[in-house]
């Protein structure tokens, strides 16, 4: 990102790990990073120890969040090419 960009932003964490949980009423949305290298699995009850961050929305947010995104990885397909998303080999919730 350029710093016209960074300037609105007030705080940048990056994720590879993520969990969503749902309710009538909202989804919520669990960021984090595994942070050993080499880690192979986690257990499921550690995984909140993994989280930095929670994000909660309705769930017509969620569908727009949902449509935006679909969009933005179709461009970004067709300029890089297919995403192509690893099975099952990385880190494994136990």
């Amino acid at each position: 990102m350029d710093n016209e960009t960074n300037k609105n932003i007030k705080n940048f964490y990056y994720c590879n790990l993520a969990s969503i949980e749902t309710s009538n009423y909202d989804f919520r949305f669990n960021f984090g990073r595994i942070k050993e290298s080499g880690a192979t699995a986690i257990d499921a009850k550690k995984v909140e120890e993994y989280m930095d961050v929670e994000i909660v929305m309705s769930p017509q947010h969620a569908k727009a969040l949902l449509q935006n995104l679909s969009q933005n990885l179709a461009m970004y397909e067709d300029t890089f090419g297919t995403i192509n998303v690893i099975p099952k080999s990385g880190v494994q919730i136990k």
